[in-house]
């Protein structure tokens, strides 16, 4: 039991404290917490106690729930497990209110702090508190993390490559980031950090040449365009890259690394 307990005050630690400060558009609780974070915890400290899952259970009931829920836990490395406990947490917030609002007088503290082996401070249910703006905020994340969870299900095929997927899936994400109007920061940086990556993997524009749907002419419609070169150059960007010309030569160049590869070797 010692082990479980040790094991669960990690993830709480970890849950608590793995966060960006400088996102202040994903916070909640007064700023101090993001919101996976916040909803990983409560999920976390209630499911520590038979005691407080019971009484989780019974207040959905009390809330006309016929199935209950359990708050899945968020997993760093799937975004699917984010996306099903942020649900589900915002399915159920009003049990999760009650929950919170209640727990310190039926149960005490959700955890104390200790140094020295002396009590420096009780940290109370109602310190996790949410208001509805906080909510929204929950399900803003979610939606988010539901773009990129569905985004990635386009590589999940074990008989058929999927590579060429790759530039066209993080140009569906970024137009779906940017369709939420209130988050064009967040497709400008995040999306285009990766977006800038492709520039240095010239496997991601040879797999779209290859494809036998979009080859060269889905780049010259998307990015080879003279006239898109010119908006660049134009928006006092001189490093803008006309994208056909620069496919051609990425073609180029593999033709002669293979043709030099297949060419045999004297003896």
């Amino acid at each position: 039991m010692s082990v479980i307990t040790q094991i669960t005050n990690i993830k709480t630690s970890m849950a608590i404290w793995e966060f960006n400060p400088n996102d202040c558009n994903n916070h909640v609780l007064g700023n101090l917490l993001d919101v996976v974070a916040t909803v990983c915890t409560i999920a976390i400290k209630i499911q520590c106690s038979g005691q407080w899952i019971d009484y989780f259970k019974t207040l959905q009931k009390n809330c006309s729930l016929e199935n209950t829920l359990k708050i899945p836990l968020h997993s760093n490395v799937r975004w699917g497990t984010a996306d099903g406990m942020l649900r589900h947490a915002y399915t159920i917030q009003q049990v999760i209110n009650i929950f919170i609002s209640t727990a310190d007088e039926l149960f005490g503290p959700v955890t104390v702090i200790q140094h020295n082996g002396k009590l420096v401070k009780n940290i109370p249910w109602t310190a996790f508190t949410f208001k509805n703006t906080d909510w929204e905020h929950v399900n803003d994340a979610r939606e988010i993390i539901a773009d990129a969870n569905n985004i990635q299900q386009y590589f999940s095929s074990e008989t058929q490559p999927t590579l060429w997927h790759a530039i066209l899936a993080i140009k569906e994400l970024q137009t779906a980031w940017e369709m939420k109007c209130d988050l064009p920061k967040l497709a400008s940086t995040k999306s285009g950090k990766y977006y800038q990556k492709f520039d240095d993997k010239p496997v991601y524009v040879l797999v779209l040449i290859l494809h036998p749907y979009y080859k060269l002419v889905y780049i010259k419609m998307q990015w080879g365009r003279p006239k898109e070169q010119a908006k660049e150059h134009a928006a006092r960007n001189p490093n803008a890259i006309y994208w056909y010309d620069e496919a051609l030569q990425v073609i180029e160049a593999a033709m002669q690394e293979y043709s030099q590869r297949a060419q045999p070797t004297t003896p």
